[in-house]
């Protein structure tokens, strides 16, 4: 006789349990939750054969869907999981859409930010060259008017 399904339970494939005197056996590996009773979570939990009436390769098709549709709902969570965490914490979409705007505003003003300093950067070297070229200038004057000095 299998021992008795239990939620709070590590059940590894091969496990099989008895439940309202139906045994089933394990398809997933998984911990037993209250809610997941072994027959309303098909995916994780397959009727025995003499226990179900049926057929060996009914029940062997049947476990293959349910093994499909079990992994197919594992990816689909872990890619929603994937998608509502930033940085390990979880968030609904309303946050993520938020985190998004604001993030996006905060680029924005970072460039902005960048592109001010880089025009008053560019003006600046401006001010430097216009300040040399007129100081050169007066140094030539100054020079010509020296050499003039001389001749007189």
């Amino acid at each position: 006789m299998a021992p008795y399904w239990e939620p709070g339970t590590q059940y590894e494939l091969g496990a099989v349990v008895e439940f309202e005197g139906v045994e089933y056996g394990i398809i997933q590996a998984h911990r037993s939750q209250g809610d997941w009773t072994p027959p309303v979570t098909p995916a994780l939990w397959g009727r025995r054969q003499g226990h179900s009436g049926g057929h060996k390769e009914e029940n062997h098709q049947q476990q293959q869907q349910q093994q499909q549709q079990q992994n197919q709902y594992q990816q689909e969570e872990q890619r929603h999981e994937e998608k509502n965490t930033f940085f390990g914490v979880e968030m609904s979409d309303n946050t993520e859409h938020k985190l998004k705007v604001g993030g996006g505003l905060a680029l924005g003003a970072a460039l902005l930010g960048g592109g001010i300093a880089a025009y008053k950067h560019h003006q600046d070297k401006e001010r430097e060259h216009e300040h040399q070229g007129s100081h050169k200038e007066r140094v030539e004057f100054e020079e010509r008017t020296e050499v003039r000095r001389d001749y007189d």
